[in-house]
């Protein structure tokens, strides 16, 4: 009787969390990278820097607050990012496999905060019933939109991105949960990691915030709005204004447009914005026109919209509503890239965190596409037509796998897969600690490095350009275990 009841519970909590399952052997890929990773760039800087502390007997609480200081004066308002990160790299970033393990934990709080997002998002839109296919099928595909080489596998970049993009989701997330069950604790951790996710990125900023104006004018309509839930709105709002008004900002702003040269021919706030708002709109099309050009993206796209035709339920939704609402949360994610850099040309890891947002975003609005479609025309699947259309999917998935596999431009797990089946990543690792051994053994006070390119596409470049910083090695070599 017994042995009975812990089979029946097993299987009942099996089936509960097959999303996760599913989901944790998706991303399975994604942790190879990490038995091969390095530092790179500003890792080694800011190692040189906590290495000075060090011998100069500093704790690593007045490093972190120079360090934060100096960076929301002089270059932007990463507060907390910072704040984080010199304090991982002061006690650990002397040895290399804390850099992985750092990443490693980055991975499983993206991953979470994307499973906890979506949990809560398909229980508000009744989805219960498809969400264990739903779930894990956007969250693959959210992360296999763009190269991941900057924004996973870099610890300053991934902690400064995706971690903080993690924080933002876990914020929304939780308040949406005190929405249903009014316990006042959910409302203040949301408070809280909703203000420190404003410390990162001002893309992360802004996706936090719109996404909050969005609850926000939708409690209004409802007339639900209650005073105590302000109080997350203003968290939003005051993390977003230390960010976006530190000095750092305004500094490496003027330093951008100095360099653009004439290229700028009007520098008013005025005309900045104007092209900061068409810059948006360029690489809003651009970067949507390649994610569905990605044929994995495009399956699981079909497959967010075939539920939708499929489940038809019965909870009410504005179709043009939730349209315009997906497409401000990506343009207000864009506009601070776009007015920052007031260009059209972004680098891979805002383009990866972009992905990401586009996805989850695409995902939602598909899927309400599909159950408006099938009000508006009383389409109905039975049960065959449902097994033909997961069939046909699930063909087009094998299909796009093999091609990717034989694809040079492959989706992000499937290069990494084949980049660690042909050793080069294995390459890759090798010829960093050929360059660390080089350094130690230089006696020389100059560093003068032959750095073999490995061509990788899974892990940031290892070429002059990108490793210049390589030469603050020579201050700590003795003391750094790779």
């Amino acid at each position: 009787m017994q042995k009975n009841k812990f089979c029946e519970r097993m299987k009942t909590f099996l089936l509960d969390n097959m999303d996760i399952f599913v989901t944790l052997i998706g991303i399975l890929p994604l942790i190879i990278p990490l038995f091969y990773l390095m530092p790179a760039k500003d890792d080694y800087s800011i190692l040189a820097s906590a290495y000075e502390y060090k011998l100069a007997g500093k704790s690593c609480l007045e490093y972190m607050c120079d360090m934060v200081k100096s960076t929301y004066n002089n270059w932007q308002g990463i507060w907390f990012a910072q704040f984080l990160a010199t304090g991982f790299i002061y006690y650990f970033g002397f040895n290399v496999i804390f850099y992985r393990i750092g990443i490693l934990l980055i991975i499983i709080c993206l991953t979470a905060s994307m499973l906890y997002f979506l949990r809560v998002t398909t229980r508000y839109l009744d989805m219960d019933k498809i969400r264990y296919i739903f779930i894990p099928v956007v969250i693959i595909g959210a992360l296999n939109t763009y190269s991941g080489d900057q924004a996973i596998y870099w610890f300053c970049s991934s902690l400064l991105y995706l971690f903080h993009f993690s924080l933002a989701l876990f914020a929304l997330s939780l308040f949406a949960e005190y929405l249903s069950n009014r316990k006042n604790l959910y409302l203040v951790i949301s408070s809280v990691i909703a203000f420190v996710s404003t410390g990162g990125v001002l893309m992360v900023t802004g996706f936090l915030n719109i996404c909050a104006l969005i609850m926000l004018c939708y409690l209004l309509y409802v007339h639900r709005l209650k005073k105590p839930q302000m109080f997350f709105f203003l968290s939003c709002i005051a993390g977003a204004l230390i960010n976006a008004l530190a000095p750092g900002n305004f500094v490496r702003h003027a330093r951008i447009i100095e360099i653009q040269g004439d290229s700028v021919s009007d520098h008013s706030t005025v005309s900045l914005l104007m092209n900061a708002c068409i810059n948006t709109i360029k690489i809003l099309v651009s970067c949507y026109g390649k994610l569905f050009c990605i044929s994995f993206i495009l399956v699981v796209i079909c497959s967010c919209f075939f539920m939708g035709v499929a489940l038809r339920n019965k909870r009410k939704m504005n179709i043009f509503a939730v349209i315009f609402g997906g497409v401000a949360i990506v343009f207000v994610t864009i506009f601070p890239i776009a007015y920052g850099y007031n260009s059209s040309i972004i680098d891979t890891r805002s383009q990866y965190l972009i992905g990401m947002v586009e996805m989850l975003v695409a995902s939602i609005i598909f899927y309400a596409l599909g159950v408006w479609i099938s009000r508006k025309y009383d389409i109905t699947i039975d049960k065959n037509s449902k097994i033909i259309i997961c069939a046909f999917l699930l063909c087009m998935t094998a299909g796009n796998v093999v091609d990717n596999y034989k694809s040079d431009e492959s989706m992000t797990s499937i290069t990494i897969l084949k980049e660690a089946g042909s050793g080069t990543l294995a390459d890759y690792e090798e010829s960093y600690r050929k360059i660390y051994d080089s350094i130690k053994n230089d006696d020389s006070d100059d560093v003068v490095m032959q750095i073999p390119v490995i061509n990788t596409k899974s892990l940031v470049p290892n070429n002059v350009s990108w490793n210049g910083a390589l030469g603050y090695l020579k201050e700590f070599i003795d003391v750094f275990e790779y």
